[in-house]
């Protein structure tokens, strides 16, 4: 990643080689390969270095957003994140200025999902959609007494009643 900077204030930030135009002149993209860091210096363009230590796992916390800092004297683009919040583990009712419920247009109250909520709600998906694969096969033979599934080799039977959730060994 590279930065444009001038005057000390970061002007674009590159992801990747491209061709760039600064001033009066137009740059292909293979200077960023084929320079040296004092030549793309020379015409502002520095490396950024990025400081994560302040950057935590988005699906348990909230990252604020980077910054960009200049260092002329190294002639680099130090891009620092700030302090990140843990998402809530319970759900939370959203309230108004006034500390009053908010209620969405059927008059519910509207309640922000913690992360205990979310993530038994992202396993009970999962789990029906492995169990959809072969709860039909329990559903057939309660409705027909003669039916059979004798399954395959790679796929073998695991008999369970419907509903319920297969047990470990059952692997």
């Amino acid at each position: 990643m590279w930065a444009q900077v001038k005057n000390e204030q970061v002007i674009e930030i590159y992801n990747g080689a491209k061709a760039i135009k600064i001033g009066d002149y137009q740059y292909p993209s293979g200077i960023f390969s084929k320079w040296s860091k004092s030549q793309l210096a020379e015409i502002g363009i520095y490396p950024v270095h990025q400081d994560r230590t302040n950057y935590k796992n988005g699906e348990f916390h909230k990252n604020t957003d980077h910054t960009y800092t200049v260092d002329n004297t190294n002639k680099v683009v130090k891009m620092a994140w700030g302090k990140a919040t843990a998402h809530s583990l319970i759900d939370v009712e959203v309230k108004d200025a006034d500390g009053k419920n908010l209620l969405d247009s059927n008059g519910n109250k509207i309640i922000n999902k913690g992360l205990k909520t979310v993530k038994k709600e992202e396993i009970n998906r999962q789990t029906r959609d492995i169990l959809n694969e072969t709860d039909w096969y329990v559903t057939k033979a309660s409705e027909v007494s003669e039916y059979t599934h004798t399954g395959t080799e790679e796929n073998p039977d695991m008999t369970r009643p419907l509903g319920e959730f297969p047990k470990l060994e059952d692997f």
